[in-house]
């Protein structure tokens, strides 16, 4: 499978195509195997406020919204799995049979965090631990964080960004993703 000549970054959903100059090479031949567009520091002070003034609403989704956008993550990954691991063995330099374990453990990971974001609740807690508290009562509440900002390595590309987004997605959390710079293809195309 030949990869693209290039491949853009992605600003707040859109696909950036402002440059080429990230150079991407095959690792079993050492030859270029694409470029991607590399953002500089304006486009990096973009995506931190695109995600801050995202975060309202994506802190808002209910819980079977998150899950059905991780749902749907998990289809594209399924219908786009052949070519994922074909890139993971060029770029990471993994044989096909290790590239094609790591697309399969990242679908597990979106699974898994599908799941999650229907059991993000809070809990009651009784304080009654001495004759003070006898009837005092406590609500623990969990919600997101806030915009996040993920940098992943080279040795597993999709798998370990997956271990940053889906989590992200499953309680409402928008995010900024900087891959490897030897491995920036499998998550560009996640």
């Amino acid at each position: 499978m030949r990869l693209q000549e290039q491949y853009p970054y992605y600003l707040a959903g859109t696909a950036v195509q402002a440059n080429a100059d990230l150079v991407v090479t095959a690792k079993y031949t050492g030859d270029l195997a694409t470029r991607a567009a590399l953002a500089d520091a304006a486009t990096i002070d973009r995506a931190i406020a695109a995600a801050t003034e995202s975060f309202d609403e994506m802190r808002r989704l209910p819980a079977y919204r998150r899950q059905s956008i991780i749902e749907q993550i998990i289809g594209r990954i399924r219908e786009r799995q052949d070519e994922l691991a074909h890139v993971v063995c060029a770029e990471a330099g993994k044989p096909i049979r290790d590239a094609r374990a790591e697309v399969a453990r990242m679908i597990d990971t979106f699974r898994v965090a599908a799941g999650e974001s229907l059991q993000i609740k809070g809990e009651y807690l009784s304080l009654d631990i001495g004759e003070r508290s006898a009837h005092v009562e406590g609500i623990c509440r969990r919600f997101p964080i806030g915009p996040c900002g993920f940098i992943t390595p080279f040795n597993f590309p999709l798998n370990l960004a997956a271990h940053k987004i889906a989590p992200a997605l499953a309680v409402g959390c928008p995010f900024i993703l900087k891959p490897a710079s030897a491995t920036p293809i499998s998550a560009l195309i996640l």
